[in-house]
């Protein structure tokens, strides 16, 4: 009984089935969700106002000034590099605090309203709380995708 055909065929297939997981794992491409980018967008344009706000502070420019500089530089940028996003950039303090979008800045009074700021994002309102004795900043992004509607308050 001469069995060598027998490992040659066994061989033969293992070595196909080698090659069939190997193409199969080279094919596979993993898909990012688009939330996710939607999230790290959130943070890093609230790290880039972080560190904008830190600078324009050390060149001892006013609140006003530094809003305005906000809504010209990075609002301006991310909703142009993403323009079916809405973004609202909330900051100041408990006496005097700045509403940040593309269309302008609009000063608001956070003490007449128990300390919170009603913000209206992509036909939705949010509410923020302004803390005492500290420069606030939140970012609100929202943006439509297939029928749901994320929103991220940083």
């Amino acid at each position: 009984m001469d069995k060598r055909g027998q490992f040659y065929i066994i061989a033969a297939l293992l070595i196909v089935l080698l090659f069939t997981g190997l193409t199969k794992i080279y094919v596979s491409v993993k898909a990012t969700d688009e939330g996710e980018i939607f999230y790290s967008i959130a943070d890093e344009a609230h790290y880039e106002t972080t560190r904008f706000i830190e600078s324009e502070i050390y060149e001892k420019k006013s609140d006003g000034v530094i809003a305005e500089d906000i809504k010209d530089g990075l609002v301006n940028f991310y909703t142009s590099k993403h323009p079916d996003m809405y973004m609202v950039i909330v900051y100041g303090n408990i006496t005097n605090a700045y509403l940040i979008n593309r269309t302008g800045v609009e000063n608001v009074d956070p003490s007449s309203t128990f300390n919170k700021v009603i913000v209206e994002l992509n036909e939705e309102e949010r509410e923020v709380e302004i803390k005492e004795s500290v420069q606030n900043l939140y970012v609100l992004m929202s943006i439509d995708r297939e029928k749901e509607k994320i929103i991220i308050v940083r």
